[in-house]
């Protein structure tokens, strides 16, 4: 009896170690070849989150109706972005994921040629619980975006990088560094 339980156990905890390995591990594979560049700090005019960039990309605010703000952060080419905003919804963290990820299969994928969702799903890439997807086009350029809860009770961050293979690890890396302030 005693080994039958140590055995339920022990599949139960690798079971829960590897699930959660494998959000973080995703994006494991394009972080690992980040080569040396110097990184500035970034924080949004309201001060609600920071983030690093690299300190040759430049760094614009739109506003749209309803206050919520647009943030983009391109480099020097405008081949790679990073854009931040916060949306206002009823829906909790999953529900929302779940309507992002139907929207880009019922709307991207029909109209953008080569268009493929590489992954999708819960992550615990970032510092917060979040739920991400990532998709390629043709061309190999990548966009991943993410889905997160803000410090306010009805108000969530989507951010996203579009990004060719080349930058792909250094905004991975940029969004590792996002942090909610208020």
């Amino acid at each position: 009896m005693r080994i039958k339980f140590s055995f339920i156990l022990s599949l139960c905890i690798l079971l829960v170690t590897s699930c959660s390995k494998e959000k973080v591990d995703y994006f494991n594979q394009f972080t690992e070849n980040i080569g040396v560049i110097e990184f500035e700090k970034t924080i949004d005019s309201d001060e609600n989150y920071s983030f690093d960039k690299p300190s040759d990309w430049y760094f614009t605010l739109f506003e749209q109706k309803n206050n919520i703000n647009f943030e983009h952060v391109y480099s020097k080419d405008n081949n790679n972005r990073f854009t931040v905003f916060k949306i206002k919804s009823d829906e909790d963290l999953n529900q929302l994921s779940e309507i992002l990820i139907e929207n880009t299969r019922t709307q991207l994928l029909p109209i953008i040629e080569g268009l493929e969702i590489l992954g999708n799903g819960e992550t615990n890439f970032l510092r917060y619980p979040s739920y991400y997807y990532h998709t390629q086009d043709a061309q190999g350029s990548n966009v991943v975006s993410f889905i997160l809860k803000s410090k306010q009770y009805d108000h969530y961050y989507r951010v996203i990088i579009e990004a060719d293979k080349k930058n792909l690890p250094t905004m991975l890396h940029c969004l590792t560094t996002f942090e909610i302030l208020k």
